[in-house]
C-alpha cells in the first residue's frame, strides 16, 4: 500500500508531504502503473515548487519513500501546486481503493 500523509499548518495550508510504500500491483518484471502515477504526481509538485516558484524545500527520495517540506511558510502559489497534487493522488486512490491511502494531519 502507498501511504501519503499531508501536513497542514494552522491555516490549513499544506507545508509537507510524506509518501511511503509500494502499490504492489504489478508482477515480477512488470511496470507498476499505480506506483508510477503517484510518483510522477508527487515529484511534479516538488519540481513545480522548487524550479518554477524557486522555493526552498527539504526533500528525501528513495525507492518507495518520498518526503518534502517547505522551508518557508506556505503561500497561495505553493498551495495551488500542493492542492493540484492532492487532486491527482486522490483520483488515483479512487481508481485503486485500498492501494493508496491519503491522510491529512493538522490544520483547523
Amino acid at each position: 500500500m502507498i501511504s501519503i500523509e499531508i501536513s497542514l499548518d494552522n491555516n490549513s495550508r499544506v507545508y509537507a508531504i510524506d509518501c511511503h510504500g509500494h502499490a504492489e500491483m504489478a508482477g515480477d518484471g512488470e511496470y507498476d502503473l499505480v506506483c508510477a502515477s503517484v510518483s510522477i504526481i508527487v515529484q511534479s509538485a516538488y519540481l513545480g515548487i522548487k524550479e518554477h516558484l524557486h522555493r526552498e524545500v527539504d526533500f528525501h527520495r528513495a525507492s518507495g519513500d518520498f518526503q518534502m517540506m517547505l522551508q518557508d511558510e506556505p503561500d497561495e502559489l505553493t498551495e495551488t501546486i500542493f492542492r493540484t497534487m492532492i487532486l491527482g493522488v486522490e483520483n488515483v486512490a479512487l481508481q485503486y481503493p485500498g492501494v493508496v491511502r491519503i491522510t491529512k494531519v493538522g490544520g483547523e
